[in-house]
């Protein structure tokens, strides 16, 4: 095995580094060259073949992002840290932020590593709710993972390594790691303040203003007409002039209920609001498992009613829970009144515009809980994306008197309007070609 250490922009604290482990000095390890912003120093790559590569192209923060992809004649590799020392029986978390360089997962596998003194590696101690190793799969967008893993027995040294699947020849770009060794009731200081920084420095990377697709779920009769819940965030919307989209559960447009079509209808023609067919029946069986008889049903019914009712067709779906199957796919090829699939199958889209998810760049975080913080870290981590559909649950939002859900929905909406973001809302069918 030949190993290459690649030592572009500091060569002389490479070798340093390199020729012994890294003492650990409190509780966030001190892995060299985290976010690659100095080429691959610090990094064993365990060919001479370029795999892995330190672009600005494949940055999620700062200025350089490591593309790990196999060259001709290199297909089963390593890419491994610098060891840090490690304590048997301690936590071990790294966080990292990585993507697919295709629309398939990308062949790379990223791991928390542990060995003893002669470098032989232990097999980790499992942590519950938590894989000490994954294969780098996110289409797109930088998504971010935490792996964990118990120093077992034996243990002295910690590493991250990046092994490449023999075969797949997609891979992956990676940044922004951190190895932590997890202490019960530590707290680490906030990242807050160097988002923003980042965010300031570099708003989107030298590209246009992201597009962004407001997809707020679940609109249906409620009450005696329409959930005020929906009333008021179109109306915060409106009075900003920001346009946003509306899933109807099509079942609700049986129900000959003329506050709710109204409703509907009004907001239309105004212009600010946009509806699509979120179904009839609202389960994820709808069309995650239903028969193929079924699921045509549900599409064509749905907008046979959004005609009569309404007077227009739905031209975007998505699934009711996102669940969809091979089915849908035949079926969705065959409906001409659907052009935009919202979260559908990028890699068979059945003629549609397939609008695909950031799945760390949401609003709500988790389900029905809008999280500012938790949208900014995924938006900084994907500054200069095209665009970015952000979905939502208004009827979770206002609970009694309490906003604090509408509260961090509006952050978020006052921060994409900022004059550095300048985000661009738009409609699902703004982004047919």
């Amino acid at each position: 095995m030949n190993v290459i250490l690649s030592c572009v922009r500091l060569p002389a604290l490479c070798l340093l580094l390199l020729s012994a482990p890294v003492l650990v000095r409190g509780e966030v390890l001190p892995l060299v060259n985290p976010g690659f912003e100095s080429g691959t120093s610090g990094w064993a790559v365990s060919t001479s073949a370029s795999v892995a590569q330190s672009l600005s192209a494949y940055a999620s923060m700062g200025y350089w992002g490591l593309k790990i992809k196999d060259a001709a004649g290199a297909d089963t590799y390593t890419v491994t840290s610098v060891s840090c020392t490690a304590s048997p029986g301690s936590t071990y978390a790294l966080t990292l932020w990585g993507r697919s360089l295709g629309n398939y997962a990308s062949g790379i596998r990223a791991e928390v590593l542990f060995t003893d003194a002669s470098g032989n590696s232990l097999t980790p101690g499992a942590v519950s709710g938590y894989a000490a190793s994954y294969e780098i799969s996110a289409i797109k967008w930088f998504e971010k993972r935490v792996l964990k893993g118990v120093a077992p027995a034996g243990t002295v040294y910690v590493r991250v390594r990046f092994t490449s699947l023999a075969g797949y020849g997609i891979g992956a770009c990676v940044d922004d790691l951190e190895l932590i060794r997890e202490v019960p009731g530590e707290t680490y200081p906030s990242k807050v303040s160097g988002w923003f920084n980042e965010i300031g420095a570099n708003p989107r990377r030298g590209q246009p203003a992201p597009k962004i697709i407001l997809k707020l779920d679940d609109l249906q009769v409620s009450g005696s007409g329409i959930d005020p819940d929906f009333t008021t965030v179109a109306n915060y919307l409106q009075g900003l002039g920001v346009k946003a989209s509306m899933g109807i559960v099509c079942s609700s447009l049986a129900l000959n209920n003329a506050t709710f079509e109204n409703w509907i209808i009004n907001r239309y023609n105004a212009g600010w609001l946009e509806f699509w067919h979120h179904g009839c029946l609202h389960t994820g069986a709808e069309f995650g498992s239903a028969p193929y008889t079924q699921q045509k049903a549900s599409l064509t019914d749905g907008n046979t009613l959004a005609l009569v009712r309404l007077g227009f067709p739905l031209e975007s779906f998505g699934a009711p829970e996102n669940a969809w199957n091979s089915t849908t796919r035949t079926v969705l090829a065959e409906d001409s009144d659907i052009k935009v699939w919202l979260y559908g199958d990028i890699t068979h889209p059945s003629g549609k515009t397939v609008l695909m998810r950031a799945m760390s760049v949401n609003i709500e975080a988790p389900t029905f809980n809008p999280d500012y913080k938790t949208f900014i870290e995924g938006y900084v981590h994907n500054r200069g994306s095209d665009y970015f559909v952000l979905q939502g649950h208004p009827t979770h939002w206002i609970v009694g008197a309490d906003e604090t859900r509408f509260q961090q929905f509006k952050s978020i909406i006052g921060f994409l309007r900022r004059a550095d973001t300048q985000a661009v809302f738009v409609f699902p069918t703004n982004m047919i070609p």
